[in-house]
């Protein structure tokens, strides 16, 4: 409730920031949303955390300013990929061009990136924040494509996302790898290329 009473709301729905990373972004940046964001997100955390408390019977204020600023220290710690992440993106780094195409505040996406350490494995990278617009809008991916100096036709967009990662790049004729870990059922208005439970599953379809 809070989060959608932001005075940035619409430019964090425009570029794919979430009320959970919102607890503790640092909101880095001029531009003047980032500005806004930055004043304002002390007070979204201290209300955040009071009011979560308080319909768990604890009304304490001293408490819930603790959490909102020991949350942001805890939350850096745990950049925690899954099993398959680094061998399998070693591997390709070998034989493809990589290109990770994320939404959100570019200061907070560039730290889990860091922190995940995965930027060694992509030749280029792109924050719906660096660029005022996130997947599935087009030019997300349109940018990647410029960037590669590659076709639509000549990539293929792995992500877990069916509207997001899936239907954005369907919309410009790129294939798709729905990564589907814990099996959702699909969404018929999205059906991706192909379906992978797990990274390792992708040297059968890249062949």
């Amino acid at each position: 409730e809070f989060w959608h009473k932001s005075p940035a709301r619409q430019y964090c729905l425009d570029i794919g920031i979430s009320s959970w990373e919102g607890l503790w972004a640092k909101f880095d940046g001029e531009n003047c949303e980032m500005k806004i964001l930055r004043e304002w997100a002390p007070s979204y955390r201290r209300n955040t955390w009071y009011e979560s408390l308080c319909k768990h019977g604890i009304d304490d204020i001293a408490f819930s300013l603790i959490l909102a600023e020991t949350f942001p220290q805890n939350r850096r710690k745990r950049h925690i990929v899954y099993e398959d992440v680094h061998p399998v993106l070693g591997n390709l780094k070998g034989n493809y061009l990589l290109g990770l195409l994320t939404n959100g505040a570019a200061d907070l996406q560039n730290e889990k990136i860091d922190g995940a350490d995965v930027r060694k494995y992509f030749h280029e990278i792109i924050c719906s924040g660096e660029l005022g617009c996130a997947k599935p809008d087009a030019a997300m991916f349109i940018e990647m494509l410029s960037r590669f100096k590659v076709k639509a036709n000549q990539a293929i967009m792995i992500g877990d996302s069916l509207i997001k990662d899936i239907h954005g790049a369907q919309e410009l004729g790129i294939q798709t790898a729905w990564l589907n870990r814990k099996g959702i059922p699909s969404k018929r208005t999205s059906i991706p290329d192909f379906e992978i439970n797990s990274l390792y599953e992708l040297k059968n379809f890249l062949k």
